[in-house]
């Protein structure tokens, strides 16, 4: 028996009563994607400058400065540019465009290690003995001896003198220079003398830091430039012309008509700018 009483009562599903809703989020599924209100002014953005989709529709929101992210851009170019042409890491690249680095000094470095690197062992003397070849030794006492490179020890080298094909032993420390004797002419024109040391006669020094100090990278920075260099032995002879090369007991200059002679550096007294 139903209420007739006027009060409201529970009639069926679809009746009077409160309509029962579904579960949530089943309305949201059926609405349509809400549209990006800076879709179209981003792609826009990012067609003419090259910024990613989403750095553009940050400026279309105004949530970003175009001008800032393109200078931003150009800057990483500009760093993946160094990284690729001259083989930088992203460290250094990075701090050459912020200006903390020069570019240019940073290749000169890199160059000059690179060539000390690539003939740090490198000897005349061992050159010498591996070929045959003969060598025009010299030595302390304003004396020179043509020979044969037999062995090559610690302190001393073995050498066959090519007049008499005498063997003798000389220490490496009595050695000043050498050179090949077909250069021996070409030598020779780039051959002067210093006058306050050509007529003394110096004992070898035995102490590294006792002689002449003539770092790895002023000889280096020589080479790298082709600048013309004096190289000057304690006993006065003065070799003109320009670095061929450096290791770690000798250096290499090659005079302007061609000859290149090899200076040891325990015997260097000086490295200078050549005279006028």
């Amino acid at each position: 028996m139903s209420r007739d009483d006027g009060r409201p009562g529970r009639g069926p599903v679809g009746g009077g009563g409160a309509v029962r809703k579904g579960p949530p989020g089943r309305d949201d599924r059926r609405r349509p994607p809400r549209e990006d209100p800076y879709a179209k002014r981003a792609a826009e953005i990012a067609q003419k400058t090259g910024l990613t989709v989403e750095a553009a529709r940050q400026v279309a929101a105004g949530r970003a400065d175009l001008n800032d992210l393109l200078k931003r851009m150009a800057f990483q170019d500009e760093v993946q540019a160094l990284m690729a042409r001259h083989e930088l890491n992203r460290a250094l690249a990075t701090q050459i465009v912020m200006g903390q680095a020069n570019l240019a000094q940073v290749l000169t470095r890199r160059r000059v290690e690179s060539q000390l690197e690539a003939n740090r062992d490198r000897t005349v003397l061992e050159l010498a003995l591996a070929d045959g070849r003969e060598l025009t030794l010299g030595l302390h006492g304003h004396r020179q001896l043509r020979a044969r490179v037999r062995a090559v020890e610690r302190y001393e080298v073995v050498l066959i003198e090519s007049e008499t094909n005498a063997e003798q032993r000389v220490h490496k420390l009595q050695i000043k220079y050498a050179y090949a004797p077909d250069d021996h002419k070409k030598v020779r024109k780039g051959l002067d003398y210093d006058k306050a040391r050509r007529d003394a006669v110096v004992e070898p020094i035995p102490r590294p830091q006792d002689r002449y100090a003539c770092s790895d990278r002023r000889l280096g920075l020589a080479l790298d430039r082709k600048l013309p260099v004096t190289a000057v032995t304690v006993e006065g002879e003065c070799f003109n012309g320009e670095i061929a090369w450096v290791s770690r007991y000798e250096f290499a200059v090659r005079t302007r008509a061609g000859g290149e002679v090899v200076l040891f550096r325990h015997a260097l007294a000086e490295l200078r700018e050549p005279s006028a």
